[in-house]
């Protein structure tokens, strides 16, 4: 619960904090901040304390899906989104994962993915082999448009009734075992702590867990408006770097990425010439890329992103759990990353 006050804001979706005019007990909030954000309504903490069940440093899917089943158990939870954290684009859900996503955050894939209707590969092979998802006993996977997936799972869970914060999260324990967590100008207490902070697992090491990395490896992405082959497919192809992913993005354009192993990955500008050369080299993936945007891929930056596989050898302790990419990461080969995630966050929630 939050000690002091809290109300809701309504009709004032396009304004910024610093335009809506305020009161409170007759006089004008001179130090406000918004928490959280869903449909119109704005909520405005206007004391710097809350008290707890459980606190969850990071919102990506792993803990937006603990936060939303701790939340119908009947758990004040608090959850914490780092803006400056960003998923690449491209990223998808394997077949089957829609009723889990549903059971958990509602109809959030209903407006603004596609529907992924086939997988194509050519893995140590000449042929591109194509597995359409008409074959699949579990129907179809989805492109997913990540930064939409994740507004709508956050708006999801401050639905369930979480409070929802946006900022980077400094966290202390106190000799009693409760921890506190300080975001902006609001300290939470509670006394569990859910580390969701991606493969950066930043609580569990702190509290000594070990990472275990299977192998390092690296995918160099590039982002092209032009979406090329209109398919709704994703593209793999192996090939002496690494292996290629590519696939359409849902709004439009296209995401090209290779990974390989972090040692084999250039540095400065000759990644860029390494990039191009893997793509020309390359039999199916570069006739993905329109012929004309062939020569503006130079303008375009690669973007760096850890791929590789590893895992925490300690997943929980007295008082915190880790989640997600935090507790297990995969390379993108299999697909699981995201679901995976989803459902861990979702059995931490009814443990």
């Amino acid at each position: 619960m939050l000690e002091g006050s809290y109300f809701f804001l309504t009709d004032f979706s396009h304004a910024s904090p610093a335009q809506i005019p305020l009161t409170f007990n007759g006089g004008r909030l001179t130090r406000q901040r918004v928490l959280s954000i869903w449909d119109t309504a704005q909520v405005i903490l206007t004391e710097q304390a809350w008290f707890g069940d459980v606190v969850i440093v990071g919102a990506g899917p792993a803990g937006s899906a603990a936060a939303s089943i701790l939340s119908r158990e009947g758990k004040q939870v608090c959850i914490i989104s780092d803006s400056r954290r960003h998923s690449w684009a491209g990223e998808t859900l394997p077949p089957g994962s829609s009723e889990l996503v549903s059971e958990i955050f509602g109809n959030v894939l209903n407006d603004g993915h596609l529907r992924a209707y086939a997988t194509r590969a050519a893995w140590e092979t000449v042929e591109l082999h194509e597995t359409d998802a008409l074959a699949n006993p579990l129907s179809a996977g989805w492109l997913l448009d990540r930064a939409r997936f994740d507004r709508d799972t956050h708006n999801a869970v401050a639905q369930s009734g979480a409070l929802v914060l946006e900022g980077h999260a400094r966290w202390t324990r106190q000799s009693d075992g409760t921890w506190q967590v300080k975001c902006g100008e609001v300290l939470l207490n509670a006394p569990f702590l859910i580390d969701a902070t991606g493969r950066t697992s930043a609580i569990a090491r702190r509290m000594g867990a070990r990472r275990i990395e299977l192998r390092r490896m690296l995918a160099c992405i590039r982002f092209v408006h032009d979406s090329g082959d209109s398919t709704q497919a994703t593209t793999i192809e192996s090939v002496n770097e690494g292996w290629w992913y590519s696939t359409p993005i849902p709004g439009g354009g296209r995401v090209f990425a290779l990974i390989s192993d972090a040692d084999l990955v250039p540095r400065g500008k000759s990644r860029e010439f390494w990039w191009d050369e893997a793509l020309a080299a390359s039999s199916h993936i570069k006739q993905l890329l329109s012929p004309h945007k062939g020569s503006s891929l130079r303008d375009t930056p690669i973007v760096l992103s850890s791929a590789g596989t590893g895992w925490l050898d300690t997943l929980f302790g007295d008082g915190w759990a880790s989640v997600g990419d935090s507790a297990a990461h995969f390379d993108p080969l299999s697909s699981q990353g995201l679901l995976t995630g989803i459902l861990m966050g979702a059995r931490l929630g009814q443990a």
